[in-house]
C-alpha cells in the first residue's frame, strides 16, 4: 500500500532506535501545524472549554491537507477526543504515537510502549504541546475500534474511516486480576460467554489474564481501560 502522506513525513523524519529525538524532531516539523477554530470562552484554562477545536493540518508541496481534529468526544463526560477530517483506507497510517520517553519503572495513563503521550509543556496560549494528537484519541470497544498502534507507534486504521468519524482504540493496558492480585495484561482471544473473574456473572469476554489465564468480561475491562486515561 502506497504510504500516506503524514506516513511520509514521518520516515524522512524519525531516527532509528531513538524515539524520543523523533519525537521532538516531529514536534517541530513546520509540515504539520494546528489552527483553533473560533469558539465561545467559558473558562480561563483554555482545555475547560468544551467547545475547543484544533484542526491538526499536514502540508506537502504548498498544498494543506485538513487531517484530523481534536474537539468534544461523542462519549459523555469524557473530555475530548480525535475525529478524521477525510477518508483512511485499511491499513492507512493515521498518524504517530509521540512524547517522551518513559522512566523505568512509571506508570502513567498516557504511556504506550517506552512513550507518554502527554508531555507537560504548556505555551503561553494554554496550549499543550500536543505532538501528532494520537494520544487523545479514546479507548473504544468492539466494533467502534477502528484504529491500532503498530511498528514504530504508528496509529493505523483497522479499517475503512470516514471523514467525520470518531477515532477509538483499545488501550490494552494492564488490569489488576483480583485472582493472581498482580497487574497483568489480559490478551485478546476468541469471544466466548465465560465467568468473569472481576465480576463473578457468565458474561461475553474476548479478554484472559496471562498469568492465571482467568477471564475479564467485555464490561468490566471496558470499566479498567477508561479510569483517567481519558
Amino acid at each position: 500500500m502506497q504510504m500516506s502522506i503524514i506516513e511520509e513525513l514521518y520516515e524522512d523524519i524519525k531516527k532509528k532506535n531513538d524515539i524520543n529525538k523523533t519525537s521532538v524532531l516531529c514536534l517541530r516539523t513546520k509540515q504539520i501545524y494546528f489552527k483553533m477554530k473560533e469558539f465561545r470562552v467559558t473558562n480561563s484554562i483554555l482545555y475547560k472549554n468544551e467547545g475547543l477545536n484544533l484542526t491538526m493540518i499536514v502540508k506537502k508541496d504548498d498544498v494543506e491537507f485538513d487531517w484530523i481534529e481534536l474537539k468534544k468526544s461523542s462519549i459523555p463526560n469524557s473530555g475530548f477526543g480525535i475525529y478524521a477530517l477525510r477518508n483512511f483506507e485499511v491499513d492507512e497510517v493515521v498518524t504517530v504515537y509521540l512524547g517522551d520517553v518513559v522512566e523505568d519503572g512509571e506508570r502513567l495513563d498516557y504511556a504506550f510502549g517506552v512513550i507518554n503521550g502527554r508531555p507537560e509543556w504548556v505555551e503561553r496560549s494554554g496550549l499543550i504541546w500536543e505532538y501528532w494528537l494520537a494520544h487523545r484519541i479514546n479507548h473504544g470497544r468492539n466494533d467502534a475500534i477502528n484504529v491500532a498502534i503498530g511498528k514504530d507507534y504508528k496509529v493505523i486504521a483497522r479499517r475503512k474511516i470516514l471523514k467525520g468519524e470518531e477515532l477509538f482504540l483499545d488501550y490494552n493496558r494492564d488490569v489488576f486480576c483480583s485472582n493472581c492480585h498482580v497487574e497483568s495484561c489480559f490478551r485478546n482471544n476468541v469471544i466466548t460467554n465465560t465467568l468473569c473473574c472481576e465480576c463473578n456473572k457468565v458474561q461475553e469476554s474476548n479478554k484472559h489474564c496471562e498469568v492465571c489465564l482467568r477471564y475479564i468480561c467485555t464490561n468490566c475491562y471496558y470499566k479498567s481501560q477508561i479510569g483517567t486515561a481519558i
